[in-house]
């Protein structure tokens, strides 16, 4: 949970009747904690919830400038919050190489 610090924005798009959102539902119920808040007060966390067809993904923003945009379809939860603490733990190295500056 310490990488969160290096996570600015997750957003989450998901359509409410399509079962390929389901991991997207998932990560977004996961992402939306207020311990998450609790880490990083400048954290944010959005949910588009759909009722028309839409693709369901994932967008992440990191602290370097960074950022990851993921399908979520063929993944599930615990894939996407993997890939999301590895690309913030390369957003932290990143801001550490820079010297805490970013």
């Amino acid at each position: 949970m310490e990488l969160i610090k290096f996570v600015k924005r997750v957003e989450v798009v998901a359509h409410f009747w399509d079962s390929n959102s389901r991991s997207a539902f998932e990560i977004a119920r996961q992402m939306s904690s207020p311990k998450l808040n609790d880490a990083n007060a400048d954290y944010e966390f959005v949910m588009n919830a759909s009722e028309t067809s839409v693709e369901p993904k994932i967008k992440v923003d990191f602290l370097d400038g960074s950022s990851w945009e993921q399908g979520t379809a063929p993944l599930s939860a615990s894939e996407l919050r993997g890939e999301l603490f590895e690309k913030a733990a390369d957003a932290g190295d990143a801001v550490e190489a820079a010297g805490g500056r970013k």
